[in-house]
């Protein structure tokens, strides 16, 4: 997600939720169920660090809002390299736990 806009990043926040459910889903086997598992908590920690970039609940839904509400001229740049550099870990986390159930 590097070079992303906002607007990119809101979109990738509003689907992890969608993502991590159906990247649960299915999984019968305990080992795959822990490799996902494991994968998933490491989408949970990149949503808790921009929640805490943004000041917000660690909602990916609520960190979407947060990053929707801010005006393009106010964008401190190191907090937007921040969130799109736990976007790019949340979606390649999301990968690998669907790959676990492969």
């Amino acid at each position: 997600m590097t070079g992303s806009s906002p607007s990119d990043l809101v979109v990738a926040f509003r689907s992890f939720p969608r993502r991590m459910e159906q990247a649960g889903l299915g999984t019968d086997d305990d080992a795959q169920r822990a490799l996902v598992e494991a994968e998933l908590a490491g989408v949970d920690a990149a949503i808790a660090r921009s929640a805490g970039r943004l000041g917000v609940a660690a909602d990916a839904h609520v960190i979407a809002d947060a990053i929707a509400a801010i005006h393009p001229d106010r964008w401190d740049p190191e907090v937007l390299e921040g969130l799109r550099a736990d976007a790019l870990e949340a979606g390649a986390a999301l990968r690998r736990a669907e790959a676990a159930k492969a």
